[in-house]
């Protein structure tokens, strides 16, 4: 069963597990509870600023990418800062192209 809301008391490390968790199950309702309106996201064809703006940045990729599948291959946390070694795959099936 999906977990839809942030876990308590997690470390940053798990938040950023389970955030990335939610994008690989696409989704954006669960995603928004974790962003809030000073949340800026850096993608690779913009930056984002927002709740609202970053989830209408996700649902553009998820429909543009038809079988999008995130995995997280690695996840390394020293206190505020956390890196995480991502794989994404998926067949870009829209019509806006996704980087320059």
């Amino acid at each position: 069963m999906a977990v839809t809301s942030p876990p308590v008391g997690a470390s940053n490390g798990e938040l950023i597990r389970w955030a990335f968790e939610a994008l690989d199950r696409r989704d954006v309702l669960a995603l928004k509870q974790f962003w809030t309106e000073d949340t800026v996201q850096r993608c690779p064809d913009r930056t984002c600023r927002g709740a609202a703006e970053i989830a209408a940045y996700f649902k553009e990729a998820f429909a543009a990418v038809s079988d999008w599948n995130m995995e997280v291959v690695a996840v390394a946390e020293r206190g505020d800062d956390v890196f995480v070694h991502w794989h994404l795959t998926g067949t870009h099936t829209g019509r806006r192209p996704t980087g320059p």
